[in-house]
């Protein structure tokens, strides 16, 4: 490469400098192919993103000057052409271990566990989910019987209201009914006879009125008594006593 360590310490951040580090030629020689590719991928990536960083950079000291030619970006064209020769390093490397042109560094290969230790472990580890698995599933049966009873009590407390309220209702039709003379309140009541404005003139039978024409004027007025009982909303206790009085005072009337 034609840069030195000193000018690519100026250069590059820390990562960036690792991958210089790795392209020099001890470390170039001990590499994998696995990380071979790996330092590939990275490098490619880290020289994408300085050539779109420089290529802003010159834009925009153009734009300032007024002509193409500007030096206000060298920095950046000498990191990214330092970017691209260790870009280039690992390619090389990669292409001629490949060609076997270069032995390849053995890697290290994985552990193996052998087949009995394998399936201890595994019994172990199914083991574990089990008894995960079976906590869940209770803590959902638990959570499943507390909504059961969470929803039966809601269902009896509304029916508990329901039927309440269905008994206020019935109580206090029966009131309405025993108030109003044992009808029901929806009945349309009778109409009071149209009230006259002249006071009433009374005709005891020592002026002349049978006891036919007597009886007949008792019967209406103790119809429009009735009447207006049931109307004004008076007990049949009371609606009696008026009667009883109105046939004493009939009595009276007639001696």
């Amino acid at each position: 490469m034609t840069f030195t360590k000193s000018q690519a310490k100026t250069l590059l951040t820390k990562d960036e400098l690792a991958l210089f580090d790795s392209a020099s030629g001890p470390r170039l020689k001990k590499l994998t192919v696995v990380e071979l590719k790996d330092l590939v991928a990275r490098s490619r990536s880290v020289r994408d993103k300085s050539r779109g960083q420089e290529t802003r950079q010159r834009r925009a000291s153009q734009a300032g000057v007024g002509y193409r030619q500007t030096d206000d970006n060298a920095r950046s064209e000498q990191k990214s052409q330092l970017l691209q020769e260790i870009h280039g390093v690992f390619t090389q490397q990669l292409a001629a271990v490949q060609a076997g042109e270069i032995p390849a560094v053995p890697g290290t290969k994985a552990k193996v566990i052998a087949r009995p230790k394998r399936q201890v472990i595994n019994r172990v580890q199914r083991a574990v989910v089990r008894d995960k698995i079976a906590k869940v599933q209770e803590e959902l049966l638990v959570e499943q019987r507390m909504s059961r009873k969470r929803n039966t009590a809601s269902v009896a407390a509304a029916k508990k209201a329901t039927d309440k309220k269905a008994a206020t209702k019935k109580t206090r039709e029966k009131a309405e009914a025993k108030r109003t003379g044992g009808g029901p309140r929806s009945e349309k009541q009778p109409a009071l006879p149209a009230k006259s404005s002249k006071a009433p003139v009374r005709h005891p039978n020592s002026e002349g009125l049978s006891r036919t024409q007597a009886a007949a004027n008792r019967t209406l007025g103790a119809k429009a008594s009735k009447t207006r009982v049931n109307v004004g909303g008076a007990t049949r206790i009371k609606s009696h006593v008026a009667s009883a009085n109105r046939r004493k005072q009939s009595r009276r009337d007639s001696r």
